[in-house]
């Protein structure tokens, strides 16, 4: 008995192992390129040994993908989970939780091109729901707090209320990571590569901002206009 669990403790450390050392070289190298010979031989192990693990590279690029995902989530955390945050109005954290899709492209290019590689392989490869179930649980959700910060917004006066909130949110979130996905695999047309990418993004955010802010209502009825007599 105590051989067994020793075994699999060893087991789960060599899976760790292997998974961590498999996400950093996906990310530096892109996820077809990279074997699970290449893999064994940066664990050290051997590759009949790293397919007894996993059993396909499908279920090894699955779990190193929730690993890439919970580590961003980490990173994430640091920019909703802080007293400057906490002390922003609301659509001003809105602004910032948009602006997270912005260092995305700007700081994690590996990350952005991982993940546009990952639904590729997906799709290609026929990857079961069931066998994404934990890649989905660690997938970023910023939903909960796209929301929050909406209802701060309306409170204070600064956003629109009753809002189909979840079209927005959505629309805007597969806007943002679409051009990043199209800017990094690079430029098609000459006109193309003379655009501000980092740029493009921001004016999205902007757009997307300036639909969900609440309009000035005019007080000021000296300056306006007659309406006309149409009867």
């Amino acid at each position: 008995m105590r051989y067994k669990e020793n075994e699999d403790i060893r087991k789960a450390d060599w899976r760790d192992i292997a998974v961590k050392t498999s996400a950093a070289m996906f990310l530096k190298n892109g996820i077809e390129p990279v074997a699970m010979t290449d893999i064994a031989e940066k664990c050290d192990i051997g590759v009949a040994t790293l397919y007894r693990y996993f059993g396909t590279k499908a279920e090894m690029v699955v779990d190193a993908g929730t690993v890439i995902w919970k580590d961003m989530m980490i990173m994430f955390s640091d920019i909703y989970d802080s007293p400057e945050y906490r002390e922003m109005k609301g659509i001003e954290q809105l602004d910032r939780l948009l602006g997270f899709y912005l260092s995305l492209y700007s700081e994690h290019a590996d990350f952005m091109r991982f993940v546009h590689q990952f639904d590729r392989y997906v799709l290609d490869k026929k990857i079961s729901a069931e066998s994404l179930s934990e890649y989905q649980k660690s997938v970023l959700d910023i939903y909960p707090l796209f929301e929050k910060a909406y209802k701060k917004a309306c409170k204070e006066g600064d956003a629109r209320k009753k809002l189909p909130l979840k079209q927005i949110y959505l629309t805007s979130t597969h806007a943002l990571m679409t051009m990043s996905s199209k800017f990094l695999e690079g430029d098609i047309i000459p006109e193309d590569s003379a655009e501000d990418k980092t740029g493009e993004i921001k004016q999205m955010i902007d757009m997307i901002l300036y639909y969900i802010k609440a309009k000035p209502v005019c007080t000021d009825f000296k300056h306006m206009k007659k309406r006309p007599d149409i009867s």
